[in-house]
């Protein structure tokens, strides 16, 4: 049997020097979770993402609005993009989710991938997936 590695370590700060030097490289959209939530954001448009009209390059493009343009373009969406929309809002400000729920009168937990569509589930899936 040989003993030699086939594979040969890396030390810590080799690693850390590497990931010095990629980083500016890297594009900002890596990361899965703001793919996922660019993807969302960028389905649902308008007032639910006022700091995304000149596009969506960083996760503060895509900051959710404040709550009264929150509910008024829920109540303008297509049932799957309100889904999609109320499970944002449900990763990023719990505290508001029960609130506007109840004022809904629906859960986004209640729909199935039949109903959201293919596009919507998969970013909602990849949204709850990759939520950190």
């Amino acid at each position: 049997m040989n003993s030699q590695r086939l594979i040969p370590m890396i030390t810590g700060e080799q690693l850390a020097a590497a990931s010095t030097a990629m980083g500016p490289l890297m594009p900002t959209g890596t990361d899965p979770y703001f793919a996922a939530w660019k993807k969302g954001a960028e389905l649902i448009g308008g007032e639910a993402f006022p700091f995304a009209q000149g596009g969506i390059n960083t996760l503060a493009d895509a900051q959710l609005g404040a709550l009264p343009a929150l509910l008024k373009t829920l109540n303008s969406l297509d049932l799957p993009r309100r889904a999609l929309l109320l499970t944002m809002i449900s990763l990023e400000r719990p505290e508001q989710v029960h609130w506007i729920t109840r004022e809904l009168g629906m859960h986004y937990g209640h729909l199935t991938a039949h109903q959201m569509g293919d596009e919507v589930f998969a970013i909602t899936f990849d949204l709850l997936r990759t939520h950190h």
